[in-house]
């Protein structure tokens, strides 16, 4: 009975957990390109004159790879017109100061304000290719109208200062804001070609791009909740710049035509990929069951230093579940919200690092918590989280801890 009421008592303190992840109040966005966008005009009726200028420009989606540091990881997107005078400029979406204090702090919690600006396109490939990374570069194949209005909308909207805006990292991105250029300029085409084609989720197109550094990316992936697990189409995975590259490439006009012409590849990347994928669930969980098995091995000969190793693991997976539960609740980041982590690692693990004989509540919840997740996920359930990564690799772990405590309780 007492093992009843306890569990009922987390269950209680879990759900007051999700009661306080509310979205707090909304930052304001000091340039909405989408508002822009409704107002402009993209078929305008063009002069002889204003029809021979189009003709002597052109416009092109330049497309980087991804970089070594963490800000490069997902890649880049920028769109490049060239003049009738033959100047290329750069017209970019990604602009930000990653040396200022607390960067990487308001990238997290949802404040960080990133710049468009406008700046000659050629020195910007150049230092694309001396950072190694892939550069590609393809036409644009639009009609003499929508040509005239994407520049004059580029040159009038952004301006030579640039403009500054909220930055959101699967809703509004360099990407995103190209994205929603091009089909307006379209007229609508390309965002009903994407929206027909079937995606995967914002989590399973996030992860290969994390493949190279495993453990930032497990963190990464641990604190964004249910909410990149929904069903996606093109057009929501078209926030990665090479998904829009292809997207582009792969889509046709109404009149037959192919939207993305001249694909040209200005500089193979020199960044080696990944040797091994180690954010795979086999790999995972094999890594969690081998920890598990030392440990267990450990505590047959050293039950007073596997303890201890369990106390500094399990403070480990309290400071993370702090900071999930800081940023489920104060911050203006939406993927953080409502994530259902929180179940089994959360800061209660502090009492299985340091209060043993009152672990068994603790553990049995978080085993019982990620049996119920893995079996949402199994049935594809409406409201379910891919925690199938975290699962595979501390499930064995968890389980191992509470034999061992178990184990310790019968000596005694």
């Amino acid at each position: 009975m007492k093992r009843l009421i306890g569990v009922t008592t987390l269950l209680l303190l879990s759900f007051a957990l999700f009661s306080l992840s509310v979205v707090p109040l909304e930052i304001e966005q000091p340039y909405d390109s989408i508002e822009s966008l409704y107002y402009a005009n993209f078929g305008p009726s063009l002069a002889q004159n204003q029809e021979d200028w189009v003709a002597k420009t052109r416009i092109q989606l330049l497309t980087v790879g991804p970089g070594e540091d963490l800000y490069a990881w997902f890649g880049h997107t920028a769109l490049i017109v060239t003049q009738t005078n033959g100047r290329k400029i750069m017209y970019d979406w990604g602009i930000f100061d990653d040396t200022k204090e607390g960067f990487y702090r308001d990238f997290a919690f949802g404040k960080m304000y990133y710049r468009v600006s406008v700046s000659d396109a050629l020195w910007r490939i150049e230092d694309s290719i001396a950072e190694g990374r892939d550069v590609r570069i393809v036409d644009l194949n639009l009609d003499p109208s929508a040509q005239f209005a994407l520049i004059d909308f580029l040159y009038h909207e952004i301006g030579p200062t640039g403009r500054t805006y909220l930055y959101h990292f699967y809703d509004d991105n360099c990407a995103t804001r190209v994205r929603d250029i091009l089909d307006k300029a379209t007229g609508g085409q390309f965002k009903a070609w994407a929206k027909s084609r079937e995606g995967t989720s914002l989590r399973s197109t996030a992860l290969p791009y994390m493949a190279h550094d495993p453990l930032l990316g497990l963190g990464l992936n641990l604190l964004q909740s249910w909410r990149i697990d929904k069903p996606t189409t093109l057009w929501d995975e078209m926030y990665l710049p090479e998904t829009l590259h292809q997207a582009v490439l792969d889509f046709t006009l109404a009149d037959g035509q192919h939207f993305g012409i001249n694909n040209t590849v200005l500089n193979e990347g020199s960044l080696s990929p990944p040797k091994h994928d180690f954010l795979t669930i086999d790999a995972l969980f094999f890594v969690g069951l081998i920890a598990s098995m030392v440990l267990i091995i450990l505590g047959l000969y050293l039950p007073r230093f596997t303890s201890l190793l369990y106390g500094l693991l399990f403070i480990a997976l309290a400071l993370v579940g702090t900071l999930l539960f800081v940023l489920m609740v104060g911050t203006n980041m939406n993927v953080t919200y409502w994530n259902l982590n929180i179940l089994f690692i959360n800061p209660l693990l502090f009492c299985v690092a340091f209060r043993p004989k009152k672990q068994g509540k603790v553990l049995l919840f978080g085993l019982g918590s990620m049996i119920v997740l893995l079996a949402l996920e199994l049935l594809n359930a409406p409201f379910h989280q891919d925690a199938t990564l975290l699962i595979a690799l501390l499930l064995p772990i968890y389980l191992s801890r509470a034999a061992f405590q178990g184990r310790t309780e019968i000596k005694q």
